[in-house]
C-alpha cells in the first residue's frame, strides 16, 4: 500500500515538488520559511549561554570585570563555542584577569590609606588631651 503524500504547504510537499522538478507553490514555499523560522529560532536559544549574577545591577568596574570573566569563561567551557572563537576569548579572558588583579590592588590600596588616615587621626586626637607638665 502506498504511502499518503502530505498536501501542499508542507515542508514533505516542497521536498516533493523538488524531486518531481517542479516549481515549489507559494504554499509550500510558505511551509519552509515557517519551519526555517522555527529552527533558526531554536538554534539560537540553544546556543545562548546564561549566566546568573543574582538580579544585581552595578556600575563598579571590579563587579563589571568580574561578571564579564564569568561569562567568558562560560563560553570557553561550553560545547557551543566555534573554534574561531577560542584565541579571542582567551586574550578577552586574560585582559580581564589582569583587570580585576589591577582593580583589587588599588582597592587595596585605597583601604590602606584610608586605615593609615584614621590611625593618624586618633594619634592627633589622644595628643590633644595628654595632660601637659606645669
Amino acid at each position: 500500500m502506498p504511502r499518503e503524500l502530505k498536501p501542499c504547504g508542507t515542508r514533505a510537499a516542497a521536498q516533493r515538488h523538488r524531486r518531481k522538478g517542479e516549481e515549489v507553490c507559494p504554499d509550500c514555499k510558505a511551509a519552509e520559511r515557517e519551519h526555517r523560522r522555527k529552527y533558526a529560532r531554536q538554534d539560537r536559544a540553544e546556543k545562548t549561554i546564561h549566566v546568573d549574577f543574582g538580579g544585581k545591577d552595578t556600575t563598579d568596574p571590579l563587579t563589571i570585570a568580574k561578571e564579564n570573566l564569568a561569562i567568558v569563561t562560560a563560553t570557553l567551557r561550553s560545547n557551543k563555542c566555534l573554534p574561531k572563537d577560542i584565541v579571542p576569548l582567551t586574550k578577552r579572558r586574560e585582559e580581564l584577569a589582569a583587570q580585576i588583579q589591577r582593580l583589587n590592588q588599588a582597592e587595596e590600596e585605597e583601604k590602606t590609606e584610608q586605615d593609615g588616615a584614621e590611625v593618624a587621626d586618633d594619634g592627633a586626637h589622644e595628643a590633644a588631651f595628654q595632660p601637659t607638665a606645669v
